[in-house]
């Protein structure tokens, strides 16, 4: 949504209105909030196709009533903003004692391991990794993120680490799966969370050998459904010669293993002075993977602030000190510039390829294909990874998918149920000629026991003809019996 608000707003380039409707600073105000989340995408205002130009008056018109309001939508995003909020899902993988927890409080700048956590137990033998939620909130100048970081405890430390990787990925996919599954009911009936995961920091062992087997395999997996970024955990145990080394021969891996690895956009904010010279797509690719100290120690500085740091025997090392550590390059860019590309990614990339690959499993094949990161890229216009005029593309192929999956659905779905109908009407008729049946023989049963009845009427009415003829004082013996049994009736 921020990435189709920024696009429209580069493409309605106009003039504030006159002074009896002049808006606040909205522009300023805008920049201020792009300074910090959101990203400029220069190759937006071109894409004259998918929005038309509204030409309002210039700051000279005096005409009346022609001012539409466009001007004061950059307000309208940042009031929106600040009430919606972020919302940010992380996975955190590594090896025990890596320094994931640790990584965590440094990136964010809170608590959330602290002395009272308490760590997963070691796995038996048969066991599988589990998945463990930590939820937080930030609120930093009134704009809040919630942070979900996902962990996955004794990760690698079974015995058999072959069914890890699909383990990781088959969570991935639900969360994917149980998204795709909100999205098709009505608002009224649920209430539709983003579960998906945006981004997965793969802390990786400062061995100085490489990779493992296990971290390709998982990375492999992993690549092609979140935006993954590689993380050099405890890199204070290399030196800076050994730490370039390792760098150099992971993205090695990376490439000869063909390992799908978000890098982060080259086109940082404009607004934005503290950062440094632009750098090139091919210095945003160097950066990974990124080298990282991090530490739950903190020191009062000169200036009375709290610095976090690291305390070692010989004294302590600043953990944001950009000469032994990439934490703060790495927090700038995760949080400061680029967490709207990382949803925008998931979205248009990720959930996309998943819906195509599950409509393909439920209802045949597509005649769309796997989207990659480069085609992606490449459809975004600019090549760089932006991907905001690349939604575009990638909604009009979703759509196309969509409507002949839907097209090819309902026919499979009316065959099924004439097929249905068709069965339900045999096993009606069945029943019908079956109770039928049984109608018709109890009808006769009926009429059976109805003329044996009658039949033993007239025998009997016969008998007793028979019996008063031969001896008439049975008659009034009868009548006195009768007479008395009255009586007896009415006096009771």
């Amino acid at each position: 949504m921020a990435a189709l608000f920024n696009a429209s707003l580069n493409s309605y380039q106009i003039n504030s209105p006159g002074p009896s409707h002049q808006a606040p600073n909205s522009k300023q105000t805008f920049s201020d909030l792009k300074a910090s989340y959101f990203r400029s995408n220069t190759g937006a205002a071109t894409d004259t196709t998918r929005a038309s130009v509204v030409k309002a008056p210039t700051a000279t018109s005096t005409v009346p009533g022609k001012y539409i309001g466009i001007a004061d939508l950059p307000n309208q995003v940042y009031r929106r903003v600040l009430k919606e909020g972020f919302k940010l899902n992380l996975i955190v993988l590594g090896d025990v004692g890596v320094g994931k927890s640790t990584l965590i409080n440094s990136l964010f700048g809170v608590d959330v391991y602290g002395d009272d956590y308490v760590r997963a137990p070691p796995m038996r033998t048969g066991e599988t990794v589990q998945v463990e939620r930590n939820v937080f909130r930030i609120e930093a100048k009134g704009v809040r993120i919630l942070v979900n970081v996902l962990d996955v405890p004794n990760f690698g430390q079974a015995l058999d680490n072959s069914t890890t990787a699909d383990t990781v990925g088959k969570f991935i996919d639900q969360q994917l799966h149980e998204y795709f599954e909100a999205s098709h009911q009505k608002r009224s009936q649920v209430v539709r969370e983003d579960g998906r995961v945006h981004c997965c920091l793969y802390v990786i062992s400062p061995t100085g050998h490489g990779l493992r087997p296990l971290d390709i395999a998982t990375m492999k997996s992993l690549g092609v459904r979140t935006n993954l970024i590689p993380v050099i955990g405890r890199a204070d145990s290399l030196t800076m010669e050994e730490r370039e080394t390792f760098k150099e021969t992971i993205r090695r891996q990376l490439k000869t293993h063909e390992i799908q690895v978000y890098y982060f956009p080259s086109d940082e904010d404009e607004d934005d002075s503290n950062m440094e010279s632009t750098r090139t797509d091919e210095d945003m690719a160097n950066l990974v993977p990124f080298a990282v100290i991090g530490g739950n120690t903190f020191l009062t500085g000169k200036d009375g602030a709290k610095i976090r740091v690291r305390r070692y025997p010989w004294g302590t090392l600043d953990v944001e000190d950009p000469k032994y550590s990439d934490l703060n390059l790495l927090r700038r860019l995760l949080l400061f510039h680029h967490l709207p590309d990382l949803v925008g990614i998931t979205d248009g990339l990720h959930y996309s390829n998943y819906v195509r690959e599950f409509l393909s499993r439920t209802i045949g094949p597509l005649n769309s294909r796997y989207v990659s990161r480069d085609l992606f890229d490449k459809d975004s216009g600019n090549g760089n990874g932006t991907a905001v005029t690349g939604l575009f593309t990638c909604l009009d192929r979703d759509k196309a998918d969509s409507d002949a999956c839907i097209a090819k659905l309902e026919k499979e779905l009316q065959v099924i149920f004439d097929q249905k109908v068709q069965e339900k009407m045999r096993r009606l008729d069945e029943s019908a000629h079956e109770l039928a049946g049984k109608y018709a023989e109890w009808d006769k049963q009926l009429l059976a026991r109805k003329r044996k009845l009658r039949q033993d009427r007239e025998d009997y009415e016969r008998q007793k003809t028979v019996l008063i003829q031969a001896y008439p004082q049975l008659q009034e013996r009868l009548n006195v019996a009768l007479q008395q049994a009255g009586l007896r009736t009415n006096r009771q």
